[in-house]
């Protein structure tokens, strides 16, 4: 079989390079290696690196190509000598560069084109000849002004082709011509005697047409005729040097290898689990008309430990899925990284804790109790999700550390920023069957399966009539409902009228947008995911102290959405309406992300028509297209271009207080659930796995709709920017199954509470008022100082819970400052009208 030709792809820390790294694998069946721009080797060794290669693509990125530390060794590229000369091709970056290396001046665009879609004007000659004219993605702050007659105040297309005096050495192949406010801006150039050749635009982004994949193919040729011709070969005698990738991001020559760094942890894990077989209880029961909220307290659980992923009743959710936590049987496992320790508890028993040196040590363990607990028989209820597993959270901090990017100081309440519970015992609510399925993991569970049952049964029984008559249990049970409803909304009114609501203040806000913007202008992001925080203080005693059942039973029925979710884990408190899955992937390693971005607010005068009009201008399109192209490269990076597929692009979905631009990103994980990768365990602790669905987790965190993009680069200026740790807000709940399948959402129109955190705050004086906007209090200042109104005397200080509401949008060059503000304000409002009498 002949050996595929290689082509080595400079990444200068981008977001989209797993996508290029595919159009060139595809398009030109070539073997790709993927090396950073920092390389030190690299850098080192260039001449002698680069001879195992027939081709360099360097990629875009973010920042300047005059600023070093943005380009690293690529400059080296553009000066090598004639004997050591190689193909290269630019993009975005790349071509910037190129463009500066041969006499052109990189400057800063009037208005920047980030995930805008226009047309291409080409020559038809070189990489062009034979593609047709068609429209492409631009994610660029900077162009290249190369002294063109184009790119005077009378431009014409009758010199478009010439060479500049400027730059003689660069001939124009293509310009963008439609843009008035930036006028003609140059697209594509070659070198006229050496082989390299650029584009400014992205021909791998899901809105480029099919015929920027044929320029690709072009470049290929064309840089094969002139290795022809000038007796160039790749060295065959060795394979690119292996000791470049240490640095490269995961997608290159990706090992399946995991190491363990946990000595014993992993043998006491699987000691502490107590239900270590290979089989499933479970039984199937009518749902008619019960739900969750009546089983949960029927079984009075509500108050306890739980992890409750609830659809809350929405239309596009199908299942609600409780995870129970016995006291004293669970195993519970979390982590923290301010200071990287790992705690695993179980029963009563005190937790074990270790310091690791990252979060990578973690990922093998979970899913090797997960493998150790997959049911080996078949019958099991397959169209149930969720057979039993791990269920919790992973905070944004999370996703920051496998970017390595510093966290913002945590605000002294040091909370786990990874927190799983191992679920035997689950009850599965299938909405759309009118199903119910009691399970456990636990071989000793019959009676606890039997009880449960009954249980349900007597509830589909008391609540179920099509007549609408009650029998008497049913009456009874009824009357009791609206007897603890009205008892909880006595509760709830007192407690809100005496809270303090500090939410932030518009012109702190507005002046983040506009550094956001300043950062998107120089080069460094192309959109920028700005969130604040607003905190709800709720007197701490006796007559006032809310239960997080309570508050999460108010904001189901405000806000309902198909990502719901309350977990009461040790010191941690979420209720949340969730309208964003972040990633789903079946037992058989389907995998889809659906990333929200648009979001426009439900009145009177804006329906579905207004709304659609809103959110398809250019703005929430590009918005949502950035995303996109960010998700398939981080699925592309584990399951390969091939295998990620975008169904539905920027589609509206209605919800009950909002409408939202959609989008949804599916891929096929290697291998099913019937092909089980072996775990091989060695004295060292190293496990070996194949690619799973907790790999396509990892490699995608934080969420890229709550970042930017490029991703690491955007997170870098988040965290400057906003000065404060997002925790829970940002990141991810779900569940991952024992069967293989795996489901989280976004964390997103939530509010979450520690319970060791309060504030002292002087007690109110009981008012009359039952408008939440009358206790609130706007935050001018970063770290959230308050200015309260005093009385004559100061009332005593009491200490108040803190449950805090993260919200935020993403901010592009066409955002307004008041604009984004209002958007902020609508989604934090989806929830903060919990808190309202």
């Amino acid at each position: 079989m002949e050996s595929l030709q290689r082509v080595l792809y400079v990444d200068a820390y981008d977001s989209f390079a797993n996508n290029i790294v595919g159009l060139l694998e595809i398009q030109l069946k070539v073997e790709v290696t993927v090396v950073r721009i920092d390389n030190p080797t690299v850098a080192r060794d260039l001449k002698a690196i680069i001879s195992s290669f027939d081709a360099i693509v360097v990629g875009p990125g973010p920042g300047h190509p005059a600023i070093p530390q943005d380009v690293g060794f690529i400059d080296q590229l553009w000066q090598l000598e004639d004997k050591d000369i190689i193909p290269i091709f630019g993009i975005c970056l790349g071509f910037q560069s190129l463009a500066l290396a041969f006499g052109a001046d990189v400057k800063r665009m009037r208005s920047p084109r980030h995930g805008i879609v226009s047309n291409i004007v080409h020559s038809g000659t070189d990489i062009f000849h034979g593609v047709c004219a068609f429209e492409a993605t631009q994610y660029h702050s900077l162009y290249a002004h190369i002294g063109h007659s184009m790119q005077s105040d009378a431009p014409s297309m009758g010199g478009a082709w010439n060479r500049s005096s400027t730059c003689p050495e660069l001939q124009p192949l293509a310009w963008e011509v439609t843009d008035k406010e930036n006028g003609p801006v140059l697209m594509s150039v070659k070198h006229t005697g050496k082989p390299f050749w650029g584009v400014q635009f992205h021909p791998e982004s899901i809105c480029t047409a099919e015929e920027g994949h044929k320029m690709i193919a072009k470049w290929w040729s064309a840089a094969q005729t002139w290795s022809t011709r000038n007796g160039r070969i790749a060295s065959t005698k060795t394979s690119p040097p292996q000791h470049i990738l240490p640095g490269t991001p995961s997608y290159a020559n990706r090992d399946t290898e995991t190491t363990c760094p946990l000595a014993g942890l992993d043998a006491a894990l699987l000691a502490r689990l107590p239900g270590n077989g290979k089989g499933l209880l479970w039984s199937s029961h009518a749902l008619g008309i019960t739900d969750v909220v009546d089983i949960c307290e029927a079984m009075g659980i509500a108050e306890d430990e739980i992890v409750l992923l609830d659809s809350q009743g929405h239309q596009s959710g199908r299942f609600s899925i409780m995870g129970l936590i016995p006291h004293g049987k669970t195993v519970k496992f979390s982590y923290t990284v301010h200071d990287k320790r790992l705690q695993l508890a179980a029963g009563g028993q005190q937790a074990a804790g270790i310091c690791l040196e990252s979060i990578d040590g973690i990922w093998p363990l979970l899913q090797m109790t997960l493998d150790r607990h997959a049911p080996v028989t078949d019958v099991v209820p397959h169209v149930s999700p969720f057979w039993g597993g791990w269920m919790g959270y992973i905070s944004y901090e999370v996703g920051l550390e496998t970017l390595e990017v510093s966290a913002s100081p945590a605000s002294g309440c040091h909370t786990p920023d990874l927190n799983f519970a191992f679920i035997e015992r689950s009850i599965v609510l299938d909405h759309h069957e009118q199903r119910v399925y009691v399970q456990s993991l636990s071989p000793d569970d019959n009676l606890w399966l039997l009880e449960t049952g009954k249980l349900i049964d007597s509830l589909s029984g008391v609540f179920h009539s099509k007549s609408g008559v009650f029998d008497d249990d049913g009456f009874n049970r009824m009357y009791q409902v609206l007897d603890q409803a009205k008892a909880e909304d006595k509760l709830f009114e007192g407690a809100i009228r005496q809270s303090y609501i500090d939410r932030p203040y518009s012109g702190w806000y507005c002046r983040k947008v506009l550094q956001c913007q300043e950062f998107l202008a120089a080069g460094d992001s192309y959109e920028l995911c700005l969130t604040d925080e607003t905190k709800v203080l709720i007197p701490r005693t006796k007559e006032t102290s809310l239960s997080p059942w309570v508050i999460y039973k108010k904001l189901r029925k405000n806000n309902p959405a198909p990502f719901g979710a309350y977990i009461r884990l040790p010191n941690t408190s979420i209720v949340g309406s969730s309208p964003e899955r972040f990633l789903r992937w079946t037992r058989d390693g389907r995998c889809q992300f659906r990333p929200i971005k648009g979001t426009v607010k439900k009145t009177p005068e804006v329906d579905f028509a207004a709304a659609s009009e809103i959110l398809n201008s250019s703005k929430e399109r590009a918005e949502n297209l950035m995303i996109v192209d960010l998700i398939r490269h981080d699925l592309s990076g584990v399951i390969g271009t091939r295998s990620c597929t975008v169904p539905k692009l920027m589609q509206i979905e209605e919800y009950k207080t909002v409408y939202q631009l959609v989008s949804v990103i599916e891929g096929q994980i290697p291998g099913t659930s019937r092909e089980k990768a072996s775990v091989n365990e060695t004295a060292g602790g190293e496990l070996k796995a194949s690619t799973r669905g907790l790999d396509v987790l990892k490699a995608s965190l934080p969420p890229g709709s709550m970042t930017g993009a490029p991703k690491k680069r955007s997170c870098e200026i988040l965290a400057e920017l906003e000065n404060r740790p997002r925790g829970i807000y940002s990141g991810v709940v779900g569940y991952l199954d024992v069967g293989g399948g795996g489901d989280f959402s976004v964390v997103i129109r939530t509010a979450t509470k520690w319970d060791n955190d309060y504030e002292m705050r002087p007690a109110k004086a009981h008012t009359s008022s039952t408008n939440i906007n009358d206790h609130k209090i706007h935050t001018d200042v970063p770290n959230g100082a308050i200015g309260m109104e005093r009385t004559e005397k100061e009332p005593a200080l009491v200490p108040h819970d803190v449950w805090r509401i993260g919200a935020g949008g993403a901010v592009t060059i066409q955002s307004t400052a008041e604009g984004e503000f209002a958007e902020m304000e609508t989604k934090l409002d989806s929830v903060l009208r919990t808190f309202q009498v």
